[in-house]
């Protein structure tokens, strides 16, 4: 059980629990299972086996990489409380004894220090020049300064956006794009085209809930228009479109970016898909500054 240690004692004390994830959480989600391996997005409740569009994308036969998230999860296994297994809920100590409320400078150092290995460079393998997809995995704490997937998101999309007809589709149920991917987003210099996709209020998971929870699809809903009159600000509203998902009795939870280039780029057969990130990213202030992803 991973507790972020941005959550001081204060916050622990009078912020109700349904809201601390505001604070922070562990946002990975990846399903191992020998040389195979599911990355999402997606949690294991109920409604995303019946009823809430998200993504899955199936790496089979790749131990590489299998290791590569096995040891990510070992990782933050070793800065994170154990679930007792014979009472549900319950917390054991923390192995290392380093409390991430009580000495958040010391849990800090610490979990940096196990997430950086990961970080190096992987030596070239001599039988990888036949293939023709690479898979490139990133990580993201922005409380302990680790800002691999925030650094590579920003190249993608700065990168990806600067041809006319090139086409970069971003994803998000909450769509709050933070400060430092939105004026890569609107750059004067950008001519291919820019598609967001978001939920539409009644696909948003929030939509009826109680209390101030019920608030946040039309919160969600001011962002979006805000994020408009940006791009209408930035004179882009050319090449920007923004899109809602909405199916009767569905909720959206996808998240990823896409990148087809133009004809040009990829020998005059356009509408194909390039690149693309797999993750749980929402692309928002929380992705980049709170969680771990």
């Amino acid at each position: 059980f991973y507790q972020t240690p941005l959550l001081t004692p204060l916050l622990q004390k009078w912020l109700p629990s349904r809201f601390q994830e505001v604070v922070g959480v562990q946002h990975l989600k990846v399903f191992i299972g020998d040389e195979d391996i599911i990355l999402s997005g997606a949690n294991l409740s109920d409604q995303y086996f019946t009823n809430r569009q998200d993504r899955y994308v199936q790496f089979r036969g790749c131990p590489g990489l299998t290791d590569w998230y096995a040891r990510l999860v070992t990782a933050v296994c070793r800065f994170s409380y154990p679930m007792c297994p014979r009472r549900i809920g319950f917390l054991l100590p923390l192995a290392t004894s380093i409390d991430p409320t009580g000495n958040p400078s010391g849990f800090k150092a610490f979990a940096r220090d196990q997430l950086l290995p990961l970080l190096s460079p992987m030596p070239p393998n001599p039988m990888d020049a036949d293939l023709d997809t690479w898979v490139f995995p990133t990580i993201q704490l922005g409380p302990v300064q680790i800002t691999h997937d925030e650094e590579v998101t920003s190249y993608v999309v700065f990168k990806c956006s600067e041809d006319a007809g090139d086409n970069l589709y971003m994803a998000s149920p909450y769509f709050n794009i933070a400060g430092c991917y939105l004026p890569l987003l609107l750059a004067s210099h950008s001519k291919g085209n820019l598609h967001v996709i978001t939920a539409h209020p009644k696909a948003n998971g929030f939509y009826g809930a109680s209390g101030i929870a019920g608030h946040i699809p039309s919160l969600y809903l001011l962002m979006a228009q805000e994020f408009l009159q940006a791009v209408t600000d930035a004179a882009q509203a050319h090449r920007v479109a923004l899109c809602e998902f909405a199916r009767k009795g569905w909720t959206f939870h996808a998240k990823g970016l896409w990148f087809s280039p133009s004809r040009h780029e990829c020998g005059g057969q356009g509408s194909q898909v390039a690149l693309t990130t797999i993750g749980s990213s929402n692309w928002g202030e929380r992705s980049c500054v709170r969680d771990l992803e």
